[in-house]
């Protein structure tokens, strides 16, 4: 897929469900397996964070207010952010 594809296809109202689906998904806790790891066990948490961002056409900067400094500043954007304790699975 490419950037145009998306820009000439991410119409406001698909900004807006998009909106109304990452909204839900705040709300939602995973779980998933914990690292067996004897090294691991011996600490109460031992945490990886990972982060993206995208960037939308500038017309929807109503809806997705944009992120960043310098060059790399959009109009329209959104910064995805997951945090998981390898410990707990959380």
């Amino acid at each position: 897929m490419t950037e145009s594809a998306i820009s000439q296809r991410f119409t406001p109202e698909c900004a807006t469900m998009f909106l109304e689906i990452m909204q839900q998904l705040a709300e939602v806790r995973l779980k998933s397996g914990k690292v067996n790891s004897p090294l691991l066990k011996q600490f109460p948490a031992v945490i990886v964070e990972d982060s993206t961002s995208i960037t939308f056409p500038a017309v929807l900067a109503e809806i997705w207010k944009g992120c960043g400094e310098g060059e790399s500043t959009r109009s329209a954007a959104v910064k995805a952010f997951v945090r998981w304790d390898v410990v707990t699975g959380e």
